[in-house]
């Protein structure tokens, strides 16, 4: 993907009508002060944004990969304070040394890749 060109072009005029509308420099101020305004995420999810990319069948809001792209890159276009991802493998303390660090494979005992 070079350009947003390739986006859907409705799509993402609904994503800067509604960030550009809720995301301006004083809520940036009050996000980084107070939190995430859930308020704002909350009519992100009744209008769908949140559940772009994922099945409807799932309870999702439909949609493609290139769809939920689209939505992430139009929140960092308008300096949205996106919730941080949560679980057990976004849980960067139970990961290994070798993987905290970046590492793909784990180190054998001297230090180097086996």
């Amino acid at each position: 993907m070079s350009s947003e060109e390739e986006f859907d072009a409705d799509l993402v005029a609904l994503i800067d009508d509604f960030f550009g509308a809720e995301s301006d420099a004083p809520a940036v101020d009050r996000a980084e002060a107070t939190g995430l305004s859930e308020t704002m995420w909350a009519a992100a999810g009744e209008i769908g944004l949140t559940r772009i990319g994922l099945p409807e069948t799932l309870g999702g809001a439909g949609g493609t990969l290139r769809d939920a792209i689209a939505v992430l890159i139009g929140s960092g276009r308008h300096a949205v304070a996106a919730p941080r991802p949560v679980g057990p493998q976004c849980d960067q303390s139970r990961r290994s040394p070798a993987r905290a660090g970046g590492g793909d494979r784990p180190r054998s005992a001297r230090g180097r890749h086996p």
